[in-house]
């Protein structure tokens, strides 16, 4: 899958292993589902709605860009 995203030029992040990173609806909504704290990759531009950048367990981050 890595090598057809990069064929098609579609950017890929390589998160850790039970963090997921959605986009619905014009929002990025970020998920930690494991027990430690993650930090994710918030672009500066970003509207921040809830959350921050370091994820605690079970933590969500929401932005817009």
């Amino acid at each position: 899958m890595q090598r057809i995203y990069r064929e098609a030029n579609v950017g890929i992040e390589d998160l850790p292993t039970g963090v997921l990173l959605e986009w619905r609806d014009g929002f990025h909504i970020a998920l930690n589902y494991t027990s430690d704290t993650q930090t994710i990759n918030i672009p500066a531009s970003a509207k921040i709605m809830i959350g921050t950048a370091c994820l605690e367990p079970a933590g969500v981050a929401v932005w817009t860009e």
